[in-house]
């Protein structure tokens, strides 16, 4: 386990790596370094990766990991620091996506662990109760393949440890665990599908490593390329601050006569790329939806003065029943 004495001597050996472009300007009043650790992990990829930053109110690194090659993806607990939107829609990032759910629990980051694939994870100290922290770090662990977890106690460390976690590195009173597990299966096409007690196994795989990722579901021909990013309804139920729902509903504006032919054009099939929508599920044969009735839906569910933040699952609903 490596230790460093603080911020400089990491930004000291990152510069002389040749890797200080991924360091945060002054998001926080304060120049804070992305651990080497997770820099190494990022930097073996020759993809495009999404990355998950989770976070007690701050993500300190989302703006310094937004200039990698990748979708970055900022998960605030407990509120969230208005510097950063502000910062992020005065910069026009269009790689960061912004989460702030008002109350999250262990069915929270499960839910989230089902139905998404994060190639990276890092997860800040939430201040968990003793009797949650080794339930949701479960959770964390299924959210990856590249999963690192920041300590600040004793007791922290003992369960990362019991998990089969590694401390890779110190600094002060923080210790960073890690560990790598390919995560190959989602058990959700989304986060608000019921979960399956029928079936005996999964329909949705993933198969990945540092050059390539792939999606097989079992009713498809051939694997498909993977589409970073999130769904658009995890985007709702964890509910998002940025993109603004203004940006949102231009978007969706725009997918009218690029997508005419799409048979099945709802929120659910479409994965939000920071200020892009992407939309997904291709020629489903159970379903045949006009797209111009999925997009007035949509259209009408992101207006201004909408009820998303204040209740998402009654929104999600409404929207489903409207189309």
């Amino acid at each position: 386990m490596r230790s460093f004495s603080g911020a400089r001597a990491v930004l000291w050996l990152c510069l002389f790596l040749g890797m200080n472009e991924y360091f945060c300007g002054n998001l926080y009043g304060i120049l804070e370094a992305v651990p080497l650790e997770v820099l190494e992990v990022i930097k073996k990829h020759s993809r495009e990766i999404t990355l998950l930053e989770i976070g007690k109110r701050e993500c300190p690194y989302i703006f310094s990991l937004a200039q990698c090659d990748a979708q970055c993806i900022g998960l605030f607990v407990g509120g969230c620091d208005k510097r950063a939107v502000s910062l992020v829609t005065r910069e026009q990032r269009k790689n960061i996506i912004l989460l702030r759910p008002q109350k999250v629990n262990y069915d929270t980051f499960n839910k989230l662990a089902e139905c998404e694939h994060f190639d990276v994870v890092i997860i800040h100290d939430l201040q968990l109760e003793a009797g949650d922290l080794k339930p949701i770090t479960t959770a964390f662990l299924k959210m990856g393949d590249h999963v690192f977890i920041e300590a600040t106690t004793a007791y922290q460390s003992q369960i990362y440890s019991q998990l089969h976690m590694t401390a890779v590195t110190r600094q002060g009173e923080k210790t960073l665990f890690y560990t790598h597990k390919p995560k190959t299966v989602l058990q959700k096409a989304r986060f608000t599908q019921k979960s399956r007690r029928v079936s005996p196994r999964p329909f949705y795989y993933i198969k990945s490593d540092f050059h390539s990722k792939f999606f097989i579901k079992e009713s498809l021909s051939k694997p498909l390329v993977w589409v970073n990013g999130i769904n658009l309804v995890t985007f709702a139920m964890l509910e998002g601050i940025y993109p603004t729902d203004t940006i949102i509903r231009s978007r969706i504006a725009s997918l009218q006569k690029r997508y005419v032919h799409h048979n099945d054009l709802v929120l659910g099939n479409i994965i939000i790329q920071g200020d892009r929508l992407i939309p997904i599920d291709f020629g489903d044969k159970r379903r045949f939806i006009k797209s111009s009735i999925c997009i007035t839906a949509a259209l009408k569910a992101f207006k201004e003065g909408n009820t998303r933040l204040k209740d998402p699952q009654k929104w999600i609903d409404n929207y489903y029943q409207s189309v």
